[in-house]
């Protein structure tokens, strides 16, 4: 098995294992077979079922104790941007990935523009996500090229790439923006995404950033029936600034 093969079986495992746990296959609290059995289950390494096992448990979805085994703590999420950068949980089943290829170009002027430079080297990378094989959002997410490092294609069918480039790159990352509008579907889009042309799509727009640099830049399409948004205000009774958030959840 070569390396980008055993790299996406892991991601596979914790999948199914993810999928496993929202079915009620297992429950919260339930432990998991062994890591032998479930080498035997999926035939594949006990060095990949760890590694599906680690995903699982930076999701925290799975608690691992020494000597005792791993533990169900949470139903799976499928977690998607929000205001300000945060993500929210919805109980429906996650979102299942499909990733093209990484391609390195130079921005075009309008991109460049966006990440406040006057050229720049980008790579960039498209994937579909689906959930229950209906697809719910097309993404662009572009990366300036000096700020890729380790990450490959298949990290971006993990469900949360960003934290995965954190860990990888050690990154600085400070707040994330976002802009959020609706636009009608293109001709293009409404080709990939199975809509009739002028079909209204909301357009999700977040740049990724550090203090000094806008180090990534994503685009998402989603269409009108797959999301919903839930507005919270807080007040914060003690300073009296009220301060508001906005969710955003895949239905």
């Amino acid at each position: 098995m070569s390396h980008q093969q055993k790299q996406t079986a892991y991601l596979r495992v914790a999948d199914l294992i993810r999928q496993g746990i929202a079915s009620g296959e297992y429950a919260q609290g339930d432990k998991l077979p062994s890591e032998h059995k479930l080498c035997q289950q999926y035939e594949i390494s006990r060095i990949t079922v760890r590694r599906a096992l680690e995903i699982l448990e930076q999701e925290r979805l799975v608690l691992r104790r020494h000597g005792l085994g791993t533990f169900i703590l949470e139903r799976p999420v499928a977690r998607q941007p929000v205001i300000l950068g945060h993500e929210v949980d919805s109980s429906r089943s996650p979102l299942v990935f499909q990733v093209g290829q990484m391609h390195p170009e130079a921005a075009s002027k309008q991109i460049a523009k966006e990440f406040q430079l006057p050229a720049c080297m980008i790579v960039t990378i498209k994937r579909s996500g689906y959930r229950e094989d209906q697809l719910v959002v097309y993404e662009c997410i572009q990366i300036l090229e000096e700020f890729v490092g380790k990450l490959k294609g298949y990290d971006f069918m993990m469900h949360n790439w960003l934290r995965r480039w954190q860990q990888l790159q050690m990154l600085p990352i400070t707040h994330v923006a976002q802009q959020i509008t609706a636009v009608p579907a293109s001709v293009a889009l409404a080709s990939i995404l199975e809509v009739e042309v002028g079909a209204p799509l909301l357009l999700e727009r977040r740049f990724i950033q550090s203090d000094t640099n806008i180090l990534a830049r994503v685009v998402s399409y989603y269409p009108g029936e797959s999301i919903r948004f839930d507005a919270v205000q807080q007040v914060n009774e003690l300073q009296g600034n009220p301060a508001s958030s906005s969710e955003e959840v895949a239905s």
